[in-house]
């Protein structure tokens, strides 16, 4: 009986055996199962996989239409960009970047009323420039080019000692004057002129007061250039320029030699 008990026991154990083994194969099983479960869907793929290319692949007889609506707005919508884009012009007022309302707006209204200021610094100060052919900027550093701003290239040719080019010199100086200006930014009402109208001298012609410093003469050719150093260099520009263009006229800044 005692042998028979052992083998009972035995044969039960080997029962649990075989019970666990096959619960641990459910388990892996199971697991596998999980872990090949895709995950669930966006809301994009979604929209590309239900709606979005059952569309695009959507045929009427050899045709797909969707595609060809999309391909046809999208060029519709290429053409207005592009007339649209034509139609751009430079801003033509200044731009405004606070409404009528804001204190800002009222700023420069409030200094003009109290504050007085010569009505010639609104005006911008145009140069003329005899005897430069252009700048040599292919050298240049585009992202420094306060560093090497370019190289001058004199005209060939220029000679301002000849008794010629001194008078059409001169005569340039004088037609500026009265030169005609009737565009937007010739804001110089009653006139019409490119020049602002003063009864202070508003232009500066440095071989006019070249003359003036030389007791009313100009010198020529070989006696030229000598004088024109030192007037250059010791005349004040504040004796000859009146009080328009006063701090910006430097001869020796203005004269290249």
């Amino acid at each position: 009986a005692k042998s028979v008990d052992e083998k009972a026991d035995g044969a039960g154990s080997a029962d649990e055996v075989r019970i666990e083994g096959a619960s641990s194969a459910d388990d892996e099983v199971g697991a596998a199962e999980v872990e090949e479960r895709p995950p669930p869907l966006g809301c994009v793929n979604v929209f590309l996989e239900r709606l979005y290319i059952p569309a695009m692949e959507k045929r009427v007889g050899p045709v797909r239409p969707v595609p060809i609506l999309l391909t046809l707005t999208m060029l519709g919508v290429a053409c207005q960009g592009a007339y649209h884009t034509s139609q751009l012009t430079p801003p033509r007022t200044e731009e405004v970047w606070f409404p009528e309302s804001h204190m800002l707006m009222h700023v420069s209204e409030f200094v003009g009323r109290n504050f007085n200021t010569p009505a010639y610094d609104g005006y911008t100060v145009v140069e003329f420039v005899w005897g430069v052919r252009g700048v040599d900027i292919s050298d240049i550093d585009v992202y420094y080019p306060a560093e090497k701003p370019g190289r001058v290239v004199f005209q060939e040719g220029f000679d301002l000692s000849t008794p010629e080019a001194q008078q059409f010199m001169l005569d340039t100086c004088e037609r500026i004057k009265t030169l005609p200006c009737n565009l937007q930014g010739c804001d110089n009402a009653g006139y019409g002129t490119l020049m602002l109208q003063s009864d202070s001298a508003a232009d500066s012609c440095f071989l006019r007061d070249f003359r003036a410093w030389n007791n009313g003469t100009l010198p020529t050719h070989k006696d030229f250039l000598p004088r024109l150093i030192a007037f250059r260099a010791t005349a004040n520009a504040g004796d000859y320029t009146g009080e328009v263009l006063k701090s910006e006229v430097d001869y020796k800044k203005d004269i290249g030699i």
